[in-house]
């Protein structure tokens, strides 16, 4: 007979892009001879060829058409649906129903964080497995929006990070110095990952699987780009700066001029080598400088702000999964792990260049991606939407 590398297929059709394609394959058994193709609305579809033994199949229009691989009296389909793909910009912020915790296996809710990948001490995080009056999870979720791939984006409507060390608040994953820097964001990874496997909150309703088990492709911290992106929020360019070390009199020069912090030291981060590196003198480096911040009042979307990136608790304090080097005219740069406090972005300096270095406790705020083909069906009772297949 005749195989197909695909019985169904759904082809999203995003606003503005490049129409989505699928790419069949044929295989014979038991049979020889030409593989011949037959496409059954080409309004909707159209394929790359009428023989051979494999195909492209690229969206057209909205629609559904079968695509058939015959050969010697043999022959099989692949179903084809083509779908404008769901715009949920209106809905970015509301509540969704998603179930990190229930049917999750066990090794997937804790996580160990070595000091020797964090700089603070060792830690383990615990994910809050507390149910509610109605036997739902009490960690709740938010529309962050769609990546680009076109899957959902949920982000904790709350900061998470409870560890053994501190079960009374939700912000006391702790990083520090160089070794904070370097790992923590691969770190905050980890620990936002342990979310992404979950299910539906009604399992009743919505019984769709994704990989067996659970309806996301996997889970990370929120970084500094999801914050700019709901906000509008458009960085200024990146700028260099050079730090040199002075040859005559030992002290560290800023764009050719002395700090006045009257630092000898430097010590700096070379990404490409994963090394830290200790200006010699009469030497001198280009540092990026890619620091910013900014806060509610200079928002142009402050109740989208509140409402979003700043709980109504106290917990508004958590790490992004993203880095930040402030270069300062004293001579010196701040080598960050960006964080959000209080409504505003910020960082929180890990290690400074003159060889100081600080240590912090925050939550994290995973972020969970859904699924090819999960998308928002219907609002409950609350206003939070169900999550179901298109």
């Amino acid at each position: 007979g005749v195989t197909l590398s695909k019985r169904r297929e759904t082809l999203k059709i995003i606003g503005g892009n490049d129409m989505p394609y699928v790419d069949l394959i044929a295989t014979l058994n038991g049979v020889s001879g030409t593989i011949t193709w037959q496409n059954s609305d080409t309004d909707v579809v159209e394929i790359s060829a009428s023989e051979g033994t494999s195909i492209r199949v690229t969206a057209k229009a909205v629609g559904s058409s079968t695509i058939t691989a015959s050969c010697s009296g043999k022959s099989t389909t692949c179903s084809i649906t083509v779908k404008e793909s769901q715009n949920i910009n209106s809905y970015i912020s509301n509540y969704v129903n998603y179930d990190c915790v229930t049917g999750v296996n066990s090794s997937y809710l804790s996580y160990q964080s070595p000091s020797t990948l964090n700089g603070y001490q060792d830690q383990t995080i615990i994910v809050d497995t507390t149910k509610d009056e109605n036997n739902k999870s009490i960690i709740r979720w938010k529309l962050l929006g769609k990546d680009e791939n076109d899957q959902i984006l949920l982000i904790a409507a709350d900061t998470i990070a409870y560890t053994t060390n501190n079960t009374t608040t939700r912000y006391s994953f702790g990083l520090q110095g160089q070794i904070g820097f370097v790992y923590g964001p691969d770190e905050v990874n980890k620990i936002c990952g342990m979310y992404g496997h979950g299910q539906y909150a009604d399992t009743t309703k919505y019984t769709y699987s994704y990989n067996g088990t659970n309806i996301a492709t996997g889970g990370r911290s929120v970084v500094v780009e999801d914050v700019n992106k709901v906000l509008g929020y458009t960085p200024n360019p990146v700028t260099e700066h050079a730090f040199s070390k002075n040859a005559d009199d030992g002290y560290i020069y800023y764009d050719g001029t002395k700090g006045d912090g009257d630092y000898t030291t430097f010590i700096y981060y070379n990404e490409a080598n994963n090394t830290w590196v200790t200006l010699g003198s009469g030497e001198s480096v280009n540092i990026p400088n890619t620091y910013y911040s900014y806060s509610i009042g200079s928002s142009n979307n402050k109740s989208r702000m509140i409402r979003f990136f700043e709980n109504t608790t106290s917990n508004s304090n958590y790490w992004l999964a993203s880095r930040s080097l402030s270069c300062n005219t004293d001579g010196h740069v701040d080598n960050s792990i960006r964080r959000v406090v209080s409504g505003g972005m910020y960082g929180g300096n890990l290690f400074y260049s003159h060889d100081e270095s600080k240590n912090y406790t925050r939550g994290v705020r995973p972020v969970v991606t859904l699924a090819p083909n999960v998308s928002l069906i219907d609002q409950d009772e609350s206003g939070a939407w169900n999550l179901g297949i298109e």
